[in-house]
């Protein structure tokens, strides 16, 4: 694992620790397991003043990325709000989302957690979430 991976896996599990219980507990546990297994603080310092916004502190644009799709997929419930958020993320009319073959594998895991599903699914392209939950199914097997 790099250093850039292990920076952001040990920043959302730092983040994650701050935040409420009843929010963390709507994130699938295989995702938290995930996320707590590649946290590195051994080599990974991660300071986060609790008295001033996350948006005013600097995180990797990784864990942005990520709790940003967090949120989204698990802490919103709002049906207008959610639609407010995809049209952020999603600004294109006519693409609402990217073609399957081109999402990463962390939105597939998620899709599969939604439909029962305990094992993620392959894919042909190695990206950053890819080598985490390849490296993560080892283990579970």
């Amino acid at each position: 694992m790099n250093k850039k991976q292990k920076i952001v896996c040990t920043e959302l599990n730092e983040i994650l620790k701050g935040i409420e219980e009843k929010y963390v507990n709507k994130i699938p546990k295989q995702v938290l397991d995930t996320i707590n297994y590649f946290a590195d603080y051994d080599e990974v310092s991660v300071n986060i003043n609790w008295k001033k916004p996350l948006t005013e502190q600097q995180f990797d644009e990784d864990t942005i990325n990520i709790l940003a799709w967090i949120n989204y997929k698990f802490w919103v419930e709002d049906p207008e709000e959610k639609q407010e958020l995809k049209k952020l993320f999603f600004p294109s009319k006519t693409i609402i989302e990217p073609p399957k073959e081109d999402r990463d594998l962390l939105q597939e895991a998620f899709e599969a957690y939604e439909k029962g599903h305990t094992k993620l699914l392959p894919r042909k392209r190695n990206n950053f979430i890819e080598n985490i939950f390849e490296k993560i199914r080892k283990i579970y097997k």
